[in-house]
């Protein structure tokens, strides 16, 4: 299995839910650590998100 965003199942831009995926865990605790990492690192997280939104691949979930 290979990191790349759920679209489907995503909120934003489904870059939370592509990590769950990956990892095999809940798309809410990923989400949880998420909105806390963008509370307390002034904005790190925020350019991480943004930069795997733009260059992670989508999945085809759409067409299936």
């Amino acid at each position: 299995m290979k990191l790349e965003r759920d679209s489907y199942n995503g909120l934003v831009g489904g870059v939370c839910s592509g990590v769950a995926n990956f990892f095999g865990i809940s798309r809410g605790v990923v989400r949880i650590l998420t909105s806390l990492g963008l509370i307390s690192t002034f904005g790190t997280v925020f350019i991480v998100y943004l930069l795997m939104w733009m260059f992670l691949p989508d999945t085809d979930k759409y067409y299936q």
